[in-house]
């Protein structure tokens, strides 16, 4: 892999992502919507391009044909809030297809899409890859169409398409209401949460391990399949907050079983990554303690500006 193209290269995933291509020498272009890049790298080997991908695509010729892999990161309205959407997440779908369309007439030689555990959520069962899907909002609606979508073009087409079905990522840098953002911060503040009983089995990757299964994928990713991405190893999510309390203060009430359920079914996110072993060899490096301790002293360096305010979370 030599050259590459990034689109939402300035999300939590796709900045990372950008570096990590360009540290193993990687020529990246990374595209990003008009007003994002305010701090650019001065990297030699990152050009920046500010596109919308939903409209026209004039960018087209600032990019060099024949890239070895894109890399399609970019999603609007990943926000809890933001997720019911619909005419949003309807967006993301117009925004695929024309990178496959752009990806086609730059002769891209392969194309990575990125998916997500809540295509398959609402099923109870692991996520393999082949699952019938069963999302619960439009934001997981939206990325299987996407899949089907874009799979089908893309096999007309003759690309080689790549699907990645990415479980919940965290690390330093993300802080949006999910669940290990709120746990940590509550309990920096040396207060108890308030959560369900957390009996949900939940699969996290840490942020690094990710960005090096992305990578894999694009040097050895087979076309048409979907990889799930994870660490594989599942734990209920009382034990990751009882990690989390335990290395902040152990001392601190935990908080579990204070909160109904939102609905009487439980979700869970267990993944099967034999087949992304198989093809890639690849294999986790970060443990979820060692990860999450980066983590929370990410928080504890922007301590005043992140505890204020009142604490609520979205536990899925």
């Amino acid at each position: 892999m030599k050259t590459a193209i990034v689109t939402g290269a300035n999300g939590f995933v796709g900045c990372r992502f950008v570096d990590k291509l360009a540290d193993f020498g990687v020529a990246v272009t990374a595209l990003d919507l008009p007003g994002t890049f305010s701090k650019p790298h001065s990297r030699e080997n990152i050009s920046f391009i500010e596109v919308d991908l939903r409209g026209s695509s004039p960018f087209l010729e600032r990019i060099t044909p024949g890239a070895d892999v894109l890399f399609h990161l970019a999603w609007d309205g990943v926000q809890a809030d933001l997720r019911d959407d619909y005419h949003l997440q309807l967006q993301n779908l117009g925004a695929s297809l024309n990178v496959l369309e752009f990806a086609c007439q730059k002769k891209v030689k392969k194309v990575i899409m990125q998916g997500t555990i809540s295509e398959y959520i609402g099923s109870g069962e692991p996520v393999t890859g082949q699952n019938w899907p069963s999302p619960i909002e439009a934001y997981g609606a939206a990325k299987h169409a996407a899949f089907v979508l874009c799979k089908t073009f893309a096999e007309q087409m003759g690309l080689h398409f790549i699907w990645v079905t990415a479980t919940s990522l965290y690390g330093p840098g993300r802080d949006d209401n999910n669940i290990l953002s709120y746990a940590i911060k509550t309990y920096l503040k040396g207060e108890k949460p308030s959560f369900t009983h957390l009996e949900q089995m939940w699969d996290y990757l840490y942020i690094d391990d990710f960005l090096t299964a992305l990578y894999l994928i694009g040097l050895y990713g087979q076309a048409g399949k979907n990889y799930p991405v994870a660490s594989g190893e599942a734990r209920s999510l009382k034990e990751y907050i009882t990690a989390i309390r335990d290395i902040i203060d152990p001392t601190l009430p935990l908080g579990v079983g204070e909160k109904p359920y939102k609905s009487s079914k439980a979700e869970h996110a267990v993944f099967v990554i034999e087949e992304l072993v198989k093809d890639t060899g690849f294999r986790p490096e970060y443990s979820f303690e060692n990860g999450i301790t980066k983590m929370i002293e990410y928080f504890k360096t922007v301590i005043n500006e992140k505890l204020d305010g009142g604490l609520e979370y979205e536990e899925n």
